[in-house]
């Protein structure tokens, strides 16, 4: 089941709750480094790319995405678009769960952006599932 609403809900409510360095604008720089440390730290195959841009449209408003694909066999992409208002840790951190194939927004996805965010956003596991639970995200 999906909880793509139920996850962007939990992600605006709580964000007040993150610690700010997950919640400021980074600079690219750090956000792809960050990216590759991660990707690397995972052993994931293929390409990663972060870049900037304008995002693609959602609701009326520009967002972050990340696409992931086979050009050819052996031969895997992730994609990472970060949108001008939406880069920060946290969000790339939402799209690295994207990019390590969890591509929609279903328990896995939840499962591996706690992950992230307790490992490399210092979060706690126990108050991230307590906030997902309370903003009514499927575990």
């Amino acid at each position: 089941m999906l909880d793509t609403r139920a996850v962007y809900r939990f992600e605006r409510i709580c964000e007040s709750a993150f610690p700010k360095a997950l919640t400021r604008d980074a600079p690219m720089a750090e956000l792809q480094a960050l990216a590759a440390r991660i990707w690397a730290e995972r052993k994931m195959e293929g390409e990663l790319y972060v870049r900037a841009n304008t995002g693609t449209s959602h609701d009326g408003k520009k967002i972050s995405y990340c696409e992931t694909g086979r050009v050819k066999e052996g031969y895997a992409y992730a994609d990472i678009v970060l949108a001008r208002h939406e880069r920060s840790p946290y969000v790339l951190l939402h799209e690295m769960a994207h990019a390590l194939g969890h591509h929609q927004h279903g328990p896995s996805f939840v499962h591996c952006y706690i992950e992230l965010l307790v490992e490399y956003g210092g979060m706690d596991r126990a108050t991230l599932v307590d906030m997902m639970l309370a903003g009514g995200v499927r575990l």
